[in-house]
């Protein structure tokens, strides 16, 4: 699925036009007048962005890193800078930044990925309309999209950036209904965790409730409509698709 980015005139570390994958180097004299301390001092946010745009471009394939302990206005200055950046946009990846534990998360997604993206489109655009949970004037305002940029978070939410793998948006409202995340490169014990505890394949049949007020902002429920009416996801159509593109890729579910 291919997405289009909007590009805004604010300020970025990259405003110069020149882009490189080449990090600028450290002053040492800088270094010399912080004091008798061998430490370095922290990248600016030109450094952390060359370095971080040098990672993705060099990297091949399904991936996912991360940067900690970067200031809030940093990291956020950073992280939409290089989503505006087009060497790292034609690299697909999908971009975070936590103000609040200071982390930038970059992904590069995979086929699970885009498996994700249409087990979703499924159960809302067919199953939910299928079972008369949508009609067909309602799915008119609800919108499905992968990798899209928010970044005009309230306080205290401000300097949040965020891309999540799929977005469930009422059309006409900034902020999606419901965001999707896919742990595709955690560590292995906690994918292994995380597969025990939350949906274990030994147990066939699991779902995954909504509520139909969580497809709507607060009080624009369709008039004649139960906002606790509930609908349930198939898990297990959900594995089938994940497992289908984990194959492809060489790769053996668990």
């Amino acid at each position: 699925m291919s997405t289009r980015r909007d590009h805004s005139s604010e300020p970025s570390v990259a405003d110069s036009g020149v882009y490189t994958t080449q990090e600028p180097p450290v002053s040492f004299e800088r270094v010399l007048r912080s004091g008798s301390s061998k430490i370095p001092p922290p990248p600016s946010a030109q450094q952390l962005f060359y370095s971080l745009k040098r990672e993705i471009i060099q990297t091949n394939g399904p991936s996912f890193f991360e940067r900690e302990q970067i200031p809030p206005e940093m990291g956020f200055l950073v992280a939409k800078s290089l989503s505006e950046d087009g060497d790292i946009e034609r690299k697909s990846v999908s971009l975070s930044f936590n103000p609040f534990s200071g982390m930038i998360s970059i992904k590069m997604p995979s086929a699970a990925h885009e498996a994700v993206h249409d087990w979703i489109t499924t159960e809302i655009k067919t199953d939910s309309f299928n079972s008369g949970f949508f009609t067909r004037a309602e799915l008119n305002h609800i919108g499905i999209y992968g990798n899209r940029r928010y970044d005009n978070f309230p306080p205290p939410w401000n300097n949040t950036y965020k891309e999540p793998d799929a977005a469930i948006v009422f059309r006409g409202v900034a902020m999606p209904m419901i965001a999707v995340e896919v742990g595709y490169a955690e560590s292995w014990p906690k994918l292994m965790a995380d597969m025990n505890e939350i949906f274990p394949a030994s147990l066939p049949g699991q779902t995954l409730a909504f509520y139909r007020q969580d497809f709507y902002p607060q009080g624009q429920v369709p008039p004649g409509r139960n906002p606790n009416d509930v609908v349930l996801w198939q898990i297990d159509n959900l594995r089938d698709r994940a497992s289908w593109a984990m194959r492809e890729e060489g790769l053996t579910p668990a």
